[in-house]
Parts: structure tokens; C-alpha cells; sequence
């Protein structure tokens, strides 16, 4: 399984969010995981998921937390993120409890693999 997301993570009300741009796996099909709703951004349609991990690593420890998921319908290689539209969307859905400025803690750009080999050339530009 492969993914390319921005990835994150609040501490007050705690979440973990994804915006996934590729993908080898959906997440919004795993076990457990609930279809929401949709958003339009970037010039492609995402659709947003929530799973709840139940004692799982986290910020703050082993803790149970909501994820956020918005996925990329049409994958991409590169582009931008309009992060702030995703966050926008997911409030709706009880992202944050709705609250206009969600305490982060982070947001990073990642690639992940599990259970194969590859690599990747990444180039972030500004």
C-alpha cells in the first residue's frame, strides 16, 4: 500500500487529519471507515471519511481519536493542497467540534509505503 498525503494532527480536541493526493489503497474503504460527504478542491473532487482508532499511538500516547480523511478522486503527482478548504469542509462533519481555529499541532507532507518497495523523487518548491 501506497500514500501520498498532507498529514496532521490537533491536540486540544484530539484528531488526526489526511489529505490524500495518491493512493494505491482508498482509505475510505477500510473497516470501519464512514463516507460523509464530499469537497471540491484544487480542481478535483475529494471525498471526506472519518474512522475512529481505538488505543492507538498518537500525540498524546495511546489514546482512542477520530481521523479525517479527504481523498483524491482523480490521483495526482503534483500540484498544490488548499489545506484550508478541507479543514473548512470537514467542521461540518465534527472536525475540531467545529471550532473556527482548531488547536494544531502539525501539518507535514508525506509519502508512505507498507508492505512493498519503491521509492520516490520529491521535489517541494515554494
Amino acid at each position: 500500500m501506497a500514500l501520498i498525503p498532507v498529514r496532521g494532527a490537533t491536540r486540544r480536541t484530539l484528531l488526526s487529519d489526511s489529505v490524500v493526493e495518491n493512493y494505491s489503497y482508498d482509505l475510505c474503504t477500510a473497516s470501519g471507515t464512514q463516507t460523509v460527504g464530499s469537497v471540491v478542491s484544487d480542481g478535483a473532487s475529494y471525498r471526506i471519511c472519518k474512522h475512529t482508532q481505538y488505543n492507538q499511538t498518537s500525540i498524546q500516547g495511546t489514546k482512542t481519536f477520530h481521523q479525517y480523511f479527504s481523498v483524491r478522486q482523480s490521483k495526482r503527482h503534483s500540484g498544490s493542497v488548499a489545506l484550508a478548504k478541507h479543514f473548512n469542509a470537514w467542521k461540518k462533519y465534527g472536525f475540531a467540534n467545529g471550532a473556527a481555529q482548531p488547536d494544531f499541532n502539525y501539518q507535514v507532507f508525506a509519502t508512505e509505503a507498507f508492505g512493498g518497495s519503491g521509492n520516490v523523487d520529491l521535489k517541494i518548491s515554494g
